[in-house]
């Protein structure tokens, strides 16, 4: 189960990534005959099933797989953010 504290930090995160969808929408809306605002709304679907997916396991108490499909949803592939999580494991362990 998922302390407190990180709960909160996930809410936060989670309503990061819905402004920044709602951002990406009212752009496209603006610019509907750009051919990027296509490029935009398929990457956004993307991203909001990640997110979607990130709150179905942090419901399910599954904070790792949570913590993982909501950095996918931030636009971090899942290579940058194993590389992060093994630089805080080597700063930790080297103290």
């Amino acid at each position: 189960m998922m302390h407190g504290g990180n709960a909160r930090d996930l809410e936060s995160e989670y309503a990061r990534v819905m402004d920044d969808a709602l951002e990406t929408l009212r752009w496209a809306r603006l610019h509907q005959h750009d051919p990027k605002a296509s490029e935009s709304l398929r990457e956004l679907q993307t991203r909001l099933g990640y997110l979607a997916q990130s709150m179905s396991w942090r419901a399910d108490g599954s904070e790792a797989e949570a913590e993982s499909a909501l950095g996918v949803a931030q636009g971090r592939s899942f290579r940058e953010q194993y590389s992060i999580r093994q630089m805080w494991e080597e700063m930790w362990w080297s103290h």
